[in-house]
């Protein structure tokens, strides 16, 4: 009991909106593997060196989840008095919205999930997740130049 304790520490329980996965270790960071309905793929883990590579990958996946819109402009809030297609169409958004926050919190390490943990939307989390990581990424680029 106590190795699965410490198993879960690192390795959370997957929540896939009925995608079946599995989770692996791989070379530097833990990785999962999801298969959905046509191909398996490996969702990276942003651990604080690899920010670009999986930035490129994770707009790949939003995109292909169809919730990339959402993490880049967000979705506009229930206006009062909206008709039921409006509440239709921002449950559907919301909904998104969540599948997005989900494929973000599983795709960063201990450290960027605390820091995105509080975020409301995943436009939120994205935008916290670019401004940290952005910043580093140039200052790596300053000290390669300096060498």
């Amino acid at each position: 009991m106590l190795l699965f304790a410490h198993y879960r520490k690192f390795f959370p329980l997957v929540l896939t909106f009925g995608i079946e996965s599995k989770e692996f270790q791989g070379d530097s960071a833990a990785r999962m593997a999801l298969n959905t309905e046509s191909f398996a793929t490996i969702l990276p883990i942003l651990d604080g060196k690899n920010w670009e590579r999986w930035c490129i990958q994770m707009k790949a996946i939003l995109d292909y989840q169809d919730v990339m819109d959402i993490v880049e402009e967000g979705y506009p809030s229930l206006p009062e008095g909206a008709t039921e297609a409006q509440k239709a169409i921002h449950k559907e958004n919301k909904k998104r919205d969540c599948k997005a926050m989900c494929l973000l919190h599983k795709c960063v390490d201990i450290p960027h999930f605390e820091k995105i943990a509080r975020a409301a939307t995943s436009k939120e989390a994205w935008d916290i997740l670019e401004k940290g990581n952005a910043g580093a990424n140039q200052l790596k680029k300053v000290r390669l130049q300096t060498m």
